[in-house]
């Protein structure tokens, strides 16, 4: 992944777990941003690792953060993105590219 894409990618999924947090979560500023910058923070190209945060999507993460480990048996509803979710994904999109 160039270091292009790859910056526009952590981005972008900083941003919907970010929007996840406010949105579905009870979370202040502060601690949205700090679990953001924990999460996606950046990895330099030596880091052969570094892409694996993008294995899946915002979405899922958001939901560990908030809900926990194994929150799609619990809160089934929440396994796959909600429509809202969908459409903040295509705003930033038609806004970012």
């Amino acid at each position: 992944m160039k270091e292009e894409e790859y910056l526009s990618q952590l981005k972008q999924q900083r941003h919907m777990f970010e929007w996840c947090l406010l949105n579905i979560g009870v979370y202040s500023q502060d601690e949205i941003e700090s679990a953001s910058k924990r999460l996606f923070s950046y990895k330099p190209e030596s880091d052969e690792y570094r892409w694996l945060v993008f294995h899946d999507d915002a979405w899922h993460w958001a939901m560990l953060e908030i809900k926990g480990e194994g929150y799609w048996r619990e809160y089934p509803n929440l396994k796959d993105e909600s429509l809202e979710y969908k459409q903040e994904w295509e705003r930033y999109e038609s806004q970012n590219t």
